[in-house]
Order: structure tokens, then sequence, then C-alpha cells
């Protein structure tokens, strides 16, 4: 069996690399965060919305693209990794207040207090990145199909049923329209007309 990777050590040491960049202190905190990030995604008290908010944040960092790769920029390549976090948080925030600040007190590892903290950063990493670059960052990663999710404060696999739902009454309706048989009731054609 393998070994337990402790990402918040390896992301040190990546980062750690670049302490000189003027730039350093605007991810010198992200082994940190990404820690607090896991935390919340495998925290017992995470229910599937947070748990997917959380894992948007964790697939983005498993993409083998990213949308400001390290390897190109350096320092600057781990600000979109960084504030995919931030966003996470975010959105845990605006998803469930109550639950979303037990599960980060539980899981801070910053000296700073989260409520400042995560505006803070988030308007700082804002400054460094374009609204093109935000977009594409929000979409690489899933967190603008979550955000959505929040927002109309629909679970995912609810708002996933009434899709099919919708996308099977009009296959229905486009049978009808092909063979001119009813196949569906009067009420879901009239819905299409």
């Amino acid at each position: 069996m393998e070994d337990y990777v402790d990402f918040e050590e390896k992301f040190k040491k990546l980062i750690e690399g670049h302490k000189n960049d003027r730039n350093y202190v605007l991810i010198e905190d992200y082994p940190k965060i990404f820690s607090t990030i896991m935390g919340i995604a495998s925290d017992r008290a995470s229910d599937g919305m947070v748990k997917t908010i959380m894992n948007s944040a964790i697939s983005y960092f498993i993409l083998p693209e990213d949308v400001i790769p390290e390897t190109k920029f350096g320092v600057m390549g781990y600000i979109d990794d960084f504030f995919i976090c931030i966003c996470a948080l975010r959105e845990l925030l605006e998803y469930d207040r109550k639950l979303g600040e037990y599960l980060i007190k539980k899981h801070w590892k910053i000296e700073e207090d989260y409520e400042d903290y995560i505006p803070n950063k988030y308007y700082a990493l804002m400054n460094k990145l374009d609204q093109k670059t935000v977009q594409d960052i929000l979409l690489h990663s899933g967190l603008s199909y979550v955000a959505t999710l929040v927002k109309l404060k629909t679970n995912p696999s609810k708002y996933c049923e009434q899709k099919i739902s919708d996308l099977q009454k009009k296959l229905y309706y486009l049978m009808y329209l092909f063979f001119k048989k009813p196949i569906i009731g009067k009420d879901e054609k009239r819905e299409f007309e």
C-alpha cells in the first residue's frame, strides 16, 4: 500500500523555490489553503454539495493542463490554482454560511482570521487576473457550474434529473412531430408548442 501523500508539505517544497519572486507573497499560503480544502472535502459534516464545491478545486489541481501553467509562468502559474481554492471557500460560505463557517474554522491553518483573509486574498488575486482568465479558470474547474447550483439552491442530482426529464420530453415531442402520432400526453405536447 502507498504511503499517505502530505499535499501541504509537497506544495510547500514546490513554492519555496520561488521565495525570491516578488509575487511569492500572493501564493505563500497556498499549501495551507489547499490543506483546508482537502480537510473540508473529507470531513463527515460535509454534505454532497460541500463535497462538490471542494472537489471542483481539488480537480483543478489534478487536471494536467492549467489555465496558467507553472512551467511557463513560475510563481504566477500557481495563482490560478490558489484562486480556485479561494473561490471554492467563498462558494461554500454562499451555499451554507453556518456549515461553511464551522468547516472552515475546523480546518483553517492560517493565523489571519478567515473572514478577513478570504475576501482580501480573493481581491488580491483578482487584481492579477483579467476577466477572461477568471472565466476560463472557473469553467476549467467546473466551479462555474457548481456556483450556478449554489445560487439556485439546487441539489446536483435533482438538477441532473430535471435536465434529463426536460430532454426526454423534448425527445418525445420530436418523435411526435416526426411520426405524427402522440407518444406523450397533451400537456407535455403543449409545453413545447
